[in-house]
């Protein structure tokens, strides 16, 4: 049976990979997606942009705390305006690192656990473990993607997010 549909064309399906029980004891679809599109491609989509917004929050904060890298192109710590700063070649460099991933993206299906590199051996050998391991993984990626939201609003909109107050870049 699927939440929501007795026929199991659409929904949550019971007991899926990312079907948690969050605030209010509902499964985590603020939006009702899951009777448009299938659940595990909504899956891999969540989890894939909360590893984007994992690394463009750390990008955000990390100048903020440690200061800009060591360079002559870029004169800000403002991650908007650093943007238009990086020199032509910085900026082939990013577009070819971006095409690697997308092309190893049709290589590999990383959303049902399988890592490209794990050189801490973080993840779990048992499935439970594993399965433990990709919640979080999903829950943190969740809240960097509101972490990012609130980031560019700040910036944009000063003072729309009291927590980082008035000076917050």
């Amino acid at each position: 049976m699927v939440n929501g549909s007795p026929d199991g064309a659409f929904g949550i399906p019971d007991g899926a990979f990312g079907a948690t029980l969050e605030a209010g004891g509902k499964p985590f679809d603020p939006l009702n997606l899951a009777q448009w599109r299938d659940f595990d491609q909504l899956r891999a989509t969540e989890l894939r942009n909360g590893r984007v917004a994992m690394l463009a929050s750390t990008g955000w904060v990390w100048p903020q705390i440690f200061g800009k890298f060591a360079s002559d192109d870029i004169a800000t710590t403002d991650p908007i305006k650093a943007m238009s700063e990086i020199s032509p070649e910085g900026a082939v460099q990013i577009l070819v690192t971006m095409g690697v991933f997308e092309v190893l993206n049709y290589k590999h299906d990383w959303s049902t656990g399988k890592s490209l590199w794990d050189p801490l051996a973080l993840m779990p050998k048992t499935e439970a473990g594993k399965k433990a391991m990709m919640e979080k993984e999903l829950k943190n990626g969740r809240l960097a993607m509101i972490a990012f939201a609130s980031f560019l609003s700040a910036h944009y909109i000063p003072g729309s997010v009291p927590a980082l107050g008035p000076d917050f870049v």
